[in-house]
């Protein structure tokens, strides 16, 4: 949010005022320690600044965390995969055998299936994003989603954590619930928001919104 003189780093990307940058990387540890690098580059390793604001990744933060602790002031998790089952299962269009008109309409539809609620959120910027993300994905996550990983490292960080979902990231809402309530059971003193009208793609689909949670949240 330009005017609060924050930044939001996303692997996904964002709009309406939320500056990206990309931090894929061929493994989870790798990408962690790029988002050190960075923090430590951009000011937000140092303890006068605040620390990490905001870090893209259940499983990513679950090492980052683990790693860099002292230099994390709160911790906000965004749609958050690490806590365990249950999983989200969900049929996805191959990509990569297609290409023009076929590859925009398999695009649109995975979008519409996995991370965004309102259909016209589903637009050229969407597409092109998800174009990206294909192209750079090096890992299988499945199997990562339901990977207990992040839940195992909260309870050691010391440090406020914020949890923040689309109402529409699961199929249905208490596939969502049961997800919250892992993370509460991992950190009981964890707060939570759920943004209405909004899928696993929130800080996109729902920008204003959650720039004002963020906000609140680095403000607090």
């Amino acid at each position: 949010d330009g005017q609060a003189g924050l930044e939001v780093l996303s692997p996904k990307g964002a709009r309406s005022g939320l500056v990206t940058a990309s931090l894929d990387g061929p493994c989870h540890s790798c990408v962690a320690a790029d988002v050190c690098r960075l923090s430590t580059v951009r000011g937000f390793g140092a303890a006068s600044a605040g620390g990490c604001r905001a870090l893209p990744g259940g499983l990513r933060t679950r090492f980052l965390a683990g790693n860099a602790s002292s230099r994390v002031r709160s911790l906000t998790l965004i749609g958050a995969g690490g806590l365990g089952p249950p999983s989200r299962s969900v049929p996805l269009e191959r990509v990569r055998d297609k290409s023009g008109a076929e590859r925009t309409l398999a695009h649109r539809t995975n979008l519409a299936r996995l991370m965004l609620f309102d259909p016209a959120a589903i637009d050229a910027l969407a597409v092109a994003i998800q174009e990206e993300n294909s192209k750079r994905a090096r890992l299988v996550s499945g199997a990562m989603w339901i990977s207990p990983v992040l839940r195992e490292v909260l309870p050691r960080l010391r440090t406020p954590v914020y949890g923040v979902w689309g109402e529409h990231e699961m199929a249905d809402r208490p596939l969502l619930d049961l997800r919250v309530a892992l993370l509460r059971e991992a950190r009981p003193d964890v707060r939570i928001e759920i943004v209405e009208r909004a899928g696993h793609w929130v800080f996109f689909e729902a920008a204003e919104t959650f720039n004002a949670i963020l906000s609140r949240i680095l403000a607090g």
